[in-house]
């Protein structure tokens, strides 16, 4: 029968006619999250819901008034039941609903969802940095953050200049100042704080890897050399457990005494072909994440696999808030390229469930 003959078939009512045609459509979609009133939403909010029977595609319809006579997003031939919605503006009330179609019509609208993005812009364009550079490390005493070295890569050639630059910025006063730079130029190195003075370790420059050691002393804002890295290393990853500093890359862990300038080596980290090692340190244990979670306990010197993390990406950024570590963006190879998602990795639940996703 064809599409038209069912569509008569709907229309006589009271003749005694089985009603196919009716049948066929789809059913009313359900709206499933925002949930329906939720305040305080992210502007690039996921809409979601629930699959509807003998559906082909979806309509969506966003608007900032609930009859819809402006919508801001109006967008039929949908095909999946989440779709990502960018650019909405903060402090709004914003009304949704969608209606499901096949070759056989179109279901009536769902039920209007509502919902309110969040009050203000929780991110803020502060005072530029002096000295643009890259591959820069960066140590926070006294509630100031020190940017320290890097490199400066001149467009056109792929040429670098290695900088011993050093910049303080006060993030109360919003204001940067140009600090004493170190001895040696270098970008690539890590740095840990020790009774509130820097150290830089290690890094590279036109000599190739360093196993250099300066120590800064904000207060007095002057360098020292320290004793040098055993192992000359680039691009590793430091972090401070007992007021000892634990530099990590290349499959070695070497940990350093800032208070008798003395190196120890340390067991080796269990996959020695990781770049650009990202760590965190929780409840004086160091983990490290890119592509699985490895645990190193500082007391028993030894390596615990914890969990495998699947997306992996390369070259993030790391934080440690709460005792839960943020992994932010990174890079996730030629086909995914450069990413925006922050993933929260919770140690304490040692599961599953210890990395999930969270709003951008």
């Amino acid at each position: 029968m064809s599409r038209l003959n069912r569509l008569l078939l709907c229309t006589l009512l009271g003749t005694g006619i089985l009603m196919i045609g009716c049948h066929n459509r789809p059913k009313t979609p359900i709206l499933l999250y925002p949930a329906n009133g939720k305040v305080d939403v992210a502007i690039n909010p996921v809409l979601g819901l629930q699959a509807t029977a003998r559906s082909l595609t979806y309509h969506l319809q966003l608007a900032a008034d609930s009859t819809f006579t402006e919508p801001v997003y109006d967008q039929a031939g949908i095909t999946n039941t989440s779709l990502m919605i960018t650019g909405l503006s903060y402090s709004t009330r914003y009304y949704w609903r969608v209606n499901a179609e096949n070759e056989f019509g179109t279901s009536p609208w769902s039920k209007v969802f509502q919902f309110t993005t969040k009050g203000t812009d929780p991110w803020a364009i502060k005072e530029p940095m002096p000295t643009p550079r890259s591959d820069l490390a960066a140590g926070v005493v006294n509630n100031k953050i020190y940017c320290i070295g890097g490199a400066r890569w001149r467009l056109g050639t792929g040429e670098s200049e290695y900088l011993t630059t050093v910049e303080e910025y006060d993030p109360i006063t919003d204001l940067w100042v140009k600090k004493a730079g170190m001895r040696v130029k270098r970008a690539g190195l890590a740095a840990g704080v020790v009774n509130n003075k820097i150290y830089c370790i290690g890094g590279r420059n036109e000599q190739g890897e360093l196993a250099t050691v300066e120590e800064y002393d904000p207060v007095n804002d002057r360098w020292s050399p320290k004793k040098g890295m055993p192992t000359p290393r680039a691009y590793l990853a430091a972090g401070v457990v007992n007021s000892k500093i634990y530099c990590i890359g290349g499959g070695m862990v070497e940990e350093y005494d800032p208070v008798n300038d003395r190196w120890s080596t340390k067991a080796s980290f269990p996959d020695p072909h990781r770049f650009h090692p990202v760590i965190g340190v929780v409840d004086n244990r160091i983990y490290c994440l890119w592509g699985e979670v490895w645990m190193y306990e500082v007391d028993a010197d030894t390596w615990v696999r914890k969990y495998y993390f699947a997306p992996g990406p390369n070259n993030p950024a790391v934080g440690t808030v709460d005792n839960r570590i943020y992994v932010i963006g990174g890079w996730a190879g030629l086909a995914g390229g450069s990413i925006d998602i922050v993933y929260e990795y919770d140690p304490a639940l040692d599961s599953t469930g210890s990395f999930r996703r969270k709003e951008r």
